[in-house]
């Protein structure tokens, strides 16, 4: 097998985390994500600096030049927390994915799944025309 062969992987550096997965055809992932405060996130926008910054997670690297990787396009997008507010209206209402997001490293995942019962979201009526929650100024 070689090194990386089908593997997802994560690799911590000083400022932030890699990631790289196998895609259909395969093609490889690729992905830095760090703070928007931070020097790594200045190389963002220039494939070659990103690639070449690979050097400080040299796991990540070992995988992208034995798996020949060649990046044939680029992005960058914020992944940080966010609420759509409002999150309804009259006739519709945003629930889940749709009205909340959070920063991939902050753990709300989990943190959500272990809310105790009495904290979960609870569903809307019929109508959609209220959604109640237990605590005042607890979003969920």
């Amino acid at each position: 097998m070689r090194h990386g062969s089908g593997l997802t992987v994560v690799e911590a550096v000083e400022e932030g985390w890699w990631y790289t997965a196998p895609v259909a055809d395969g093609r490889r992932v690729l992905a830095s994500l760090t703070d928007a405060n931070l020097s790594a996130a200045r190389i963002a926008h220039n494939t070659a600096c990103l690639i070449d910054s690979t050097v400080s997670a040299p796991e990540i690297r070992a995988i992208l030049i034995e798996s020949e990787f060649v990046p044939i396009s680029g992005g960058f997008t914020a992944a940080h927390s966010s609420v759509l507010n409002p999150c309804d209206a009259p006739g519709w209402l945003a629930a889940g994915d749709a009205s909340i997001s959070f920063d991939p490293l902050s753990a709300q995942g989990f943190c959500m799944h272990s809310l105790p019962d009495w904290l979960q979201p609870r569903r809307s009526t019929p109508t959609l025309q209220a959604i109640t929650m237990p605590c005042p100024g607890i979003a969920v």
